[in-house]
Parts: structure tokens; C-alpha cells; sequence
């Protein structure tokens, strides 16, 4: 038994270590739902088992440490904590993803519109637009590209694309052109020109809104001074002459 507690309290400690460090964003990436039209790599599976060692080190090294009596439910609700706390941080992840990839949204459908101003055709100006601007948004887009690649139905591609929450859009206005017959770069033109200007109305609000939040504090800060400068002398003028 003595042979197996320096085991098992390396594994308590390196689950209590991974429960308590702040995880990298993009190690929690591959333990999330794959995006639409992307594929589970070797390092998602990787990373995914390794995320499950967490919970399980605890149930498997309670018993060890406590024996089976005590052991067994310490082991189980320090593994449920374990894995809420790994789901609860791949679910903040998710979250910033998302917001990143929208974000993102206006920059890509960009640089797709010049791609494909300058010839390249809807694989190969994705593909440029992946490239220069990594991130999440740029690694969905890069599974349609390599769904193209592959040799998938583009009309199925741009489909699944226009079902991703933040990439959709695009993703529209790829399956609307296929489908009419329409021109691809002028549909994707008029989008990055929608979203371009979305992007600086929202800027402008944004810049309103912070003026109009710094206000409230700029004012608690001067209401002080006004009171001790502006009022008191007055009031104490008023109260000297009603007293004399």
C-alpha cells in the first residue's frame, strides 16, 4: 500500500495543480464542440483525454489514500468537482471564442472580398483571408477550405458555413450567390461593406457609452468641491446676515 501512496499523491497534486492554475485558452479549445464543418484532429483527442485524467486521478486516488471506505465517495465528489470546474472554465472559453470569432467577422469577409476581387477563386481567397488573420474565427473558416479541398459540394459547404453562429453571414452570402448563379465577389463585397460599417456604428457607441459612464464618476469626484466652494460660502453669507 506504502508503494502506491507517492503515486497517488503525485496524482492528487498534479489534479489539484490543474484544478487551481489558470488554463491557457487555447488548451481548453479541443475539449469543446468542434465548429461547424470541422473535424476532431489527434491533438483534439489528445487534449480531450488528458482533460478526463483530471476528474479521474481523483476517483481513481481516493480509495488508494482513504481506502475503499471512505476513499470511494471522496474520491466521486472531489472528481465532480473536478469536472465541473474543467467544464465551467471550457464553457468561459467557448464564450470568448465566440465573441473573438464575431469579432473577427469583418476583418475575414474582408480580406475574402479582396482575394476574390483579385481572381482567386472561394477556396483558394478563404484560405488567403485564413492566413492572414489566424484565430478562431480563421480556424472554422480553414475546415471549409479543407472541406473544398477534399472535394465537397460547395453548396453543401457554404450551407454548413451559414449555420456557424458567428461566421454565418459569410457563409450566406457564399450559399445565396452558388444558388443564384450570382457573382461571389460582389456578394461578399456588399457583405464586408455591411459589416464594415456595422463595425464603426458600433465603435461610436461605444465611444458614447464611455463618455457617458465616465460622467457619473467625473461628477462624484467635483460634487465635493462645488458643496465646500460654491454652496457653503453662500449658505454661511445667508445664515451671518439673518444672525447679526
Amino acid at each position: 500500500m506504502s508503494a502506491l501512496l507517492l503515486p497517488a499523491a503525485a496524482l492528487c497534486a498534479g489534479a489539484a495543480l490543474a484544478l487551481l492554475l489558470p488554463v491557457r485558452a487555447g488548451a481548453l479549445a479541443p475539449a469543446l464542440p468542434p465548429p461547424a464543418g470541422s473535424v476532431p484532429g489527434p491533438v483534439q483527442a489528445e487534449h480531450s483525454r488528458l482533460l478526463l485524467l483530471v476528474p479521474l486521478t481523483a476517483l481513481v486516488a481516493g480509495p488508494v489514500l482513504l481506502g475503499p471506505l471512505l476513499g470511494v465517495p471522496a474520491g466521486l465528489v472531489v472528481a465532480g468537482l473536478l469536472l465541473r470546474r474543467v467544464r465551467g472554465r471550457a464553457a468561459v472559453h467557448a464564450r470568448e471564442a465566440e465573441r473573438r470569432s464575431t469579432a473577427d467577422l469583418p476583418a475575414l469577409v474582408g480580406l475574402v472580398a479582396t482575394s476574390l476581387a483579385g481572381g482567386a477563386d472561394p477556396g483558394r481567397a478563404l484560405g488567403l483571408a485564413v492566413d492572414a488573420l489566424p484565430g478562431p474565427g480563421a480556424e472554422r473558416l480553414r475546415a471549409a477550405t479543407r472541406r473544398l479541398d477534399l472535394g465537397a459540394e460547395p453548396g453543401l459547404v457554404w450551407a454548413q458555413l451559414a449555420r456557424d453562429p458567428s461566421l454565418g453571414p459569410l457563409g450566406q452570402a457564399f450559399r445565396r450567390a452558388h444558388d443564384a448563379g450570382a457573382s461571389v465577389s460582389d456578394a461578399v463585397d456588399r457583405l464586408a461593406d455591411q459589416l464594415a460599417a456595422d463595425a464603426r456604428a458600433s465603435a461610436e457607441d461605444a465611444a458614447r457609452a464611455v463618455g457617458v459612464k465616465a460622467a457619473v464618476p467625473l461628477g462624484l469626484l467635483l460634487l465635493p468641491s462645488f458643496v465646500l466652494l460654491g454652496i457653503v460660502p453662500v449658505a454661511a453669507g445667508m445664515l451671518a446676515g439673518v444672525l447679526g
